[in-house]
């Protein structure tokens, strides 16, 4: 039976409408062991495994605002259930998110590692330090420092 057909039988009958299930909070929150910030992420087609090309230290612009594009790799751990997380870039010195984007993980087993890749496109609006953090459940789970430089042009 449709979901619009079991609305209306219950219209029909004077009967209140069933309740759409919320998804459960983690049982368990993860912990993240890994934050690779790189050129490119690669997966291979018949293994499945990720590779991290150009892993960066550091962004160099030679003026600001600056656009970039990067890709991120995370790897989270002992958490359990279905894990809302979200990854964000924050601008330390003015204490501003730049950019934020929320994913799903389903734990099913905290033994297990789970990976998320990513790619990220950004705007620095300065040279200055960034933080890229890893929050699940309102907590931080992992954060990895950004620096962003302007070379000195002299040099």
């Amino acid at each position: 039976m449709t979901w619009q057909r079991v609305v209306q039988r219950k219209k029909e009958a004077g009967g209140s409408l069933p309740v759409k299930k919320r998804r459960e909070p983690p049982v368990k929150t993860p912990v993240c062991s890994t934050i690779i910030v790189c050129d490119e992420i690669r997966q291979c087609a018949e293994t499945g495994k990720v590779s991290a090309i150009g892993i960066v230290a550091q962004f160099a612009a030679p003026s600001f605002p600056a656009a970039a594009e990067f890709g991120i790799f995370v790897a989270m751990t002992s958490g359990q259930g279905y894990v809302p997380f979200i990854v964000e870039i924050v601008d330390v010195a003015e204490e501003h998110v730049l950019t934020r984007f929320e994913r799903f993980a389903n734990l099913s087993n905290p033994m297990h590692t789970h990976q998320f890749c990513g790619k990220v496109k950004i705007v620095w609006p300065v040279a200055g330090v960034y933080l890229l953090r890893l929050v699940c459940g309102g907590v931080e789970i992992g954060c990895r420092r950004i620096n962003v430089i302007q070379p000195d042009a002299s040099a």
